[in-house]
């Protein structure tokens, strides 16, 4: 049988990686959303490409 400490030990072992991995994706995700915003807000103020 496990002690406490053991057990909290091992989830926060298992845990760890799994929590890195999703802040990287979330901090991509979220620099994607930025760049996206930006790029809407270039075409928004020069009115996109014109047409020929």
């Amino acid at each position: 049988m496990w002690s406490l400490v053991q057990r909290s030990k091992f989830i926060a072992d298992f845990v760890s990686p799994v929590f890195d991995e999703f802040e990287c994706w979330h901090a991509l995700h979220s620099y994607e959303a930025k760049l996206i915003d930006g790029l809407h807000r270039i075409v928004n103020r020069y009115g996109g490409p014109k047409p020929s």
